[in-house]
């Protein structure tokens, strides 16, 4: 506990609150509303296109899938393709009763859009682990490390700080910006209706409400967060020295970039696309 009160002090707790305010400005900034009549004109007649053609393309899908199954080349048992085939016309199957209302859907689309924050939430996390490593600047780590059951109790008092920090600062950010674009984009009255309203979640195959998709992104986002600082904090235990860690992670992060920037989708590798920090 006392470690714990150590790494989130007052201080902290501020660095925490600039940066949520920073977040929101930069949020708020790159996310201005149009206010062009012709560029707005232009959206709500594509929109409302997209939500009269939803149903016709999820049809559409599914009545492909079932065409392909017919042809010898895709219908062999066992093979990948048509795995894949029977795969598609399943999730389809689960929206295409899935009723699309005209409503405000640019608060949600506008959020899940918006990727900083995780760049925000990763900042503050990185101040944490530096604090983390103040033991071994001073010396009290190697007396923890040598006592009875020292490296145990070091090991989970550094994963329970790196949870509690990690989940704290992403609940914060992560809600914080939530509420920003809702209030931004026209409220909170629309949250029941499905995400597939926003055209970015046309091929979305699970009939979830825009607030469930918006709830499990952040326990995803969560868990994606915490495990990732727990791996730079490994790395930084494993270099010992904290310049030499943060090259380490500067050319960790470069080769990610480089991979899911070059490797396409549709390549034998393209799991390297997905299976990435950057996606």
């Amino acid at each position: 506990m006392q470690e714990l009160k150590r790494i989130i002090n007052y201080k902290r707790i501020i660095l925490l609150l600039i940066v949520v305010t920073a977040n929101i400005v930069f949020f708020l900034y790159g996310n201005k509303p149009v206010r062009d009549e012709d560029i707005l004109n232009k959206e709500n007649v594509a929109h409302e296109a997209y939500i009269e053609n939803y149903h016709e393309e999820v049809n559409s899908i599914i009545d492909n899938a079932d065409k392909l199954k017919k042809y010898s080349i895709f219908n062999k048992a066992g093979s990948f393709s048509f795995a894949n085939i029977l795969q598609t016309a399943k999730d389809f199957d689960r929206v295409k009763n899935v009723v699309l209302p005209e409503d405000e859907y640019k608060g949600v689309q506008v959020f899940t859009a918006y990727y900083y924050q995780y760049c925000f939430t990763m900042l503050v996390m990185m101040f944490v682990i530096y604090d983390m490593f103040v033991q071994r600047d001073n010396g009290m780590w190697s007396i923890t490390y040598s006592c009875s059951n020292g490296r145990t109790l070091y090991a989970v008092k550094q994963t329970g700080i790196i949870t509690v920090a990690g989940i704290s600062t992403h609940t914060l950010i992560y809600w914080s910006t939530f509420v920003t674009a809702m209030v931004q984009r026209g409220g909170f009255k629309d949250l029941r209706n499905p995400v597939q309203t926003i055209e970015a979640f046309a091929k979305f195959t699970y009939p979830w409400s825009k607030i469930k998709y918006v709830a499990v992104l952040y326990l995803m986002s969560m868990m994606c967060i915490v495990a990732l600082c727990i791996i730079i904090w490994g790395v930084f235990v494993m270099f010992r020295n904290r310049v030499y860690a943060l090259v380490t992670m500067l050319i960790f992060a470069a080769v990610e970039q480089f991979i899911y920037s070059h490797i396409d989708i549709h390549s034998v590798w393209n799991g390297l696309h997905y299976i990435n920090i950057i996606n």
